[in-house]
C-alpha cells in the first residue's frame, strides 16, 4: 500500500459512509482497491471500536490504494450531520486534487471493473453526476428547508413514544412558522434555484472546491432542516457555473444521472437479491445499492467473485 501523503495523486477519490456490516464493506473496499483510486472511509461515531475495525479488518486488505480513516461524526437520519459528514469527506480528500470524487455508502457495490469505471469518467471528463428529481418532487421538498425543523438530530425517523410526541410538537411549531410567514429560502435569496435528488454523487475537483468555499452558506440554509442531504448538492450546483456541466440535465429523477442502479419501486430502497444478478451485471450502471448480507449474501459474493476475477 502506498504510504505517501499528498505528493502521490490518484485520479479518483472514493468517499464511503459506513455504519454497519463491515465484512460487506471489506468486499466493497477490495473491489475499488486500484492504483488510480484513493479511499476515504467514514464510520459513524456511534459504532463502537470503529478505528479498531478499520485498522484490523479493512486497512490490511488494501494493497494498491491509499486508504484514510476520516474524522468521525455521529450521523443521524435526516439530520444536518449527514451534510457535515459529506463535507468532512470532501475536506479530507480535496488536497490531492482528484479528477472525480465518488460518494458511496457501505451498502453499495460497483457493477463494473475499475478499468471500466475509469474509462467511463475519462470519456465524460468534466461532467457532474448529480441527480435532479422531478419538478413535482422538488416542490414537495421546499418545506424541508423553508422552515426550521428543530431536534432532528435527536428525533431521527421519529420512532418511540417520546420522539413521536416531540415530532407532533415540532410540527405545531412548523405550522406557526407557516402562519407568520417564515421563509428561510426567500429571506436568503429571491433568485435561489433549488432541487432535490439522491445524495450520492460523482463530481469534479472544481465543484468540490466550490462547495467547500460555500460552507457558511450551506450552514445558513440547511442547518435545522429535514433530510436536506438530498437537497444541498443539487442546490449548490444549480446556483453555480457548474450547472452547465451536469451529465443528465433532465429533472426526471433518473439514476442514470449518477450511474447508480437504485430501485425505489420495490423497496425503501429495494435490497438486491441473487435473482437480480443478470439485471445488475448487464445494466449500464457503474454502481448499485442497496445490498445487505443479512438479507442475501449470495448476490454480494457473486458480484464480488466476478469483478475480482475480472480485475486481475
Amino acid at each position: 500500500m502506498r504510504r505517501g501523503v499528498y505528493y502521490s495523486v490518484g485520479k479518483h477519490a472514493y468517499l464511503i459512509m459506513a455504519h454497519t456490516q463491515f465484512q460487506q464493506v471489506v468486499k466493497l473496499v477490495s473491489l475499488i482497491d486500484d492504483s488510480e483510486n484513493d479511499i476515504y472511509l467514514h464510520i459513524d461515531k456511534k459504532v463502537q471500536n470503529a478505528y479498531e475495525i478499520f485498522q484490523q479488518e479493512i486497512k490490511p486488505i488494501v494493497k494498491k490504494s491509499n486508504i484514510y480513516f476520516v474524522l468521525q461524526h455521529k450521523v443521524n437520519w435526516g439530520g444536518y450531520s449527514q451534510i457535515e459528514t459529506e463535507i468532512e469527506l470532501l475536506k479530507t480528500a480535496v488536497g490531492k486534487k482528484y479528477d472525480y470524487y465518488h460518494l458511496l455508502s457501505g451498502a453499495d457495490l460497483p457493477l463494473k471493473t475499475q478499468r471500466e469505471v475509469h474509462e467511463f469518467f475519462e470519456k465524460n471528463k468534466g461532467k457532474e453526476f448529480v441527480q435532479l428529481g422531478t419538478k413535482e418532487y422538488i416542490r414537495e421538498v421546499r418545506e424541508r428547508f423553508q422552515y426550521y425543523w428543530f431536534w432532528q438530530e435527536y428525533l431521527g425517523n421519529g420512532k418511540g413514544v417520546l420522539k413521536s410526541i416531540l415530532c407532533k410538537i415540532r410540527y405545531g411549531i412548523v405550522l406557526i412558522q407557516k402562519f407568520i410567514g417564515v421563509d428561510r429560502v426567500k429571506n436568503f435569496s429571491n433568485n435561489l434555484e433549488y432541487a432535490a435528488g439522491a445524495n450520492w454523487f460523482s463530481i469534479t475537483h472544481g465543484l468540490v472546491e466550490y462547495i467547500l468555499a460555500k460552507q457558511k452558506i450551506i450552514d445558513k440554509l440547511f442547518r435545522y432542516s429535514l433530510c436536506c442531504d438530498e437537497i444541498f448538492i443539487q442546490t449548490m450546483i444549480l446556483n453555480s457555473d457548474f450547472k452547465k456541466n451536469i451529465y443528465h440535465k433532465k429533472f426526471d429523477g433518473s439514476y442514470q444521472a449518477i450511474m447508480r442502479k437504485i430501485d425505489w419501486e420495490r423497496g425503501n430502497p429495494y435490497v438486491w437479491h441473487e435473482k437480480d444478478y443478470d439485471e445488475l451485471i448487464n445494466s449500464e450502471y457503474l454502481f448499485a445499492r442497496k445490498f445487505d448480507e443479512n438479507v442475501d449474501k449470495n448476490i454480494i459474493d457473486k458480484i464480488y467473485g466476478k469483478l475480482m476475477k475480472s480485475n486481475k
